[in-house]
């Protein structure tokens, strides 16, 4: 069974994610880093003033048997009603 995903902001543990969960974090503006603890598998981008981001945390097969965490930038329509069917972590 697979295990939650440590989730990472900028190199700093922030949360850690079951499945069904999330969790906010309020960033300030520039570019930042959302990652695991592999930190080949991770997500940058820029963070702008008076927007929402969604960032999706899941599992992704690589090879047969193993699993990586993977994480995609949603766009905020999509993000958005997608959150509201989760549970706070």
């Amino acid at each position: 069974m697979l295990q939650g995903i440590t989730v990472l902001c900028d190199g700093v543990e922030v949360g850690r994610l079951a499945n069904g969960r999330f969790f906010a974090l309020a960033l300030p503006q520039g570019e930042h880093v959302i990652a695991d603890k592999r930190p080949q598998y991770n997500l940058r981008f820029r963070v702008e003033s008076g927007r929402e981001y969604y960032v999706q945390a899941r599992w992704i097969s690589r090879f047969p048997f193993a699993y990586v965490p993977g994480f995609e930038l949603m766009a905020e329509q999509h993000g958005r009603p997608y959150v509201r069917a989760l549970r706070p972590a």
